[in-house]
């Protein structure tokens, strides 16, 4: 029982030095992971097609091996509620990362083209007053040419 204690401090200690040298490289951290982040971010984004086909590839693969160690393994039923137990994780965890990253994907798809129309809104707004400005200009020249004109 103590060295499971020891165990367990000595795993806690560690936790605690990663996260003590996390807290102390964050600011490195953070803009490296940002720009690597950003390059992932528009790979998925022209290339979703691909993300589709891999993450079937994937499914596919994993019932495969899954079938593979049932035959090799059916006997051992001990063994085959494990591994169906893992199996059930992993297809969870893969589903949940192919949400994760396609529903990344449409959360900036849907940022742009909020900004584009925002954007463009603002330079509708812009091209409004102006046009505004130049008619106000032109009845301000007609006047004065009409007040030329009668003296």
């Amino acid at each position: 029982m103590e060295i499971l204690i020891l165990s367990v401090l000595d795993i806690f200690l560690l936790f605690l030095v990663i996260l003590l040298l996390l807290f102390i490289k964050l600011p490195n951290l953070l803009p490296f992971l940002s720009y690597r982040i950003e390059i992932i971010r528009d790979f998925i984004k022209e290339n979703e097609g691909f993300f589709s086909i891999f993450f079937i590839f994937l499914f596919a693969t994993e019932q495969v091996i899954l079938i593979i160690l049932i035959s090799k393994f059916g006997y051992n039923l001990n063994f085959l509620r494990v591994l169906i137990s893992i199996f059930a994780l992993v297809v969870v965890t893969t589903a949940s990362l192919q949400k994760f990253i396609l529903e990344t994907k449409r959360r900036y798809d849907n940022q742009e083209r909020v900004e584009a129309k925002e954007y463009l809104e603002s330079r509708e707004n812009r091209n409004v007053r102006f046009a505004k400005r130049m008619l106000e200009e032109i009845d301000k020249l007609t006047r004065r040419i009409k007040d030329l004109k009668q003296k």
